[in-house]
């Protein structure tokens, strides 16, 4: 027999005719369907209450990313909107241990409506506390011989700053600028840390005669 669809009218109908005393093989040459499909839809509307099954809630194949990774992934970009997909791919390995292409992580992001926008800077680094601190660190624990002195005439902001991040539609995509610069100790051991005093690098020109100084 050749397959052709046959709608939910006839499949009821012929339900109701078995019920009403009719053979199946009656039915079958009546309605010109396979006496299979007969009994099929009979148990179906036992079992169901209709010619047809529920669809099945498991669809594909299952989902890489669980719920609990997926809003790992999202406080993740909350912190760092900056993350290219392979460093969020790289993350997802080692924080989730799950194995995973950077077409799916855009898929998963696409679905959570997390879009790739232009960056807004903040200037919020500004921290007169940590500014004071990082002052005293330059000034008793910096000598020369623990920097390194660059012009940065030739930098442009493609180098040291990221254009875009990604968040959720419509927000707006924020950034926060920070200097990483190491309180190095006497001992010159690279014991860095992150200082939020971006802004205070042009006065350490007063004690060294240099442009800025950068981390070793």
């Amino acid at each position: 027999m050749v397959y052709r669809k046959i709608g939910d009218g006839i499949r009821q109908r012929t339900v109701a005719l078995l019920g009403a005393g009719w053979t199946v093989y009656e039915l079958s040459i009546i309605m010109d369907v396979n006496t299979r499909s007969i009994y099929r839809w009979k148990r179906n509307v036992e079992e169901y209450g209709d010619v047809l099954p529920p669809p099945s809630p498991i669809c594909g194949r299952p989902r890489l990313l669980s719920g609990e990774d997926l809003h790992e992934v999202l406080l993740l970009l909350e912190r760092l909107p900056q993350l290219y997909l392979r460093e969020i791919r790289e993350w997802i390995a080692m924080h989730r241990q799950v194995k995973i292409c950077d077409s799916v992580i855009q898929s998963n992001l696409e679905d959570l409506n997390i879009t790739y926008k232009i960056l807004r800077r903040n200037a919020i680094q500004r921290d007169e506390e940590e500014r004071a601190t990082f002052a005293d660190i330059v000034w008793n624990q910096i000598h020369a011989a623990m920097c390194v002195c660059i012009d940065e005439s030739s930098k442009d902001n493609r180098t040291i700053y990221r254009h875009y991040g990604r968040t959720r539609w419509p927000a707006r995509c924020d950034s926060c600028r920070w200097c990483p610069w190491p309180a190095l100790e006497h001992s010159a051991s690279a014991h860095a840390q992150w200082v939020h005093c971006l802004s205070c690098l042009p006065w350490i020109c007063r004690r060294r005669t240099v442009h800025r100084v950068c981390s070793l």
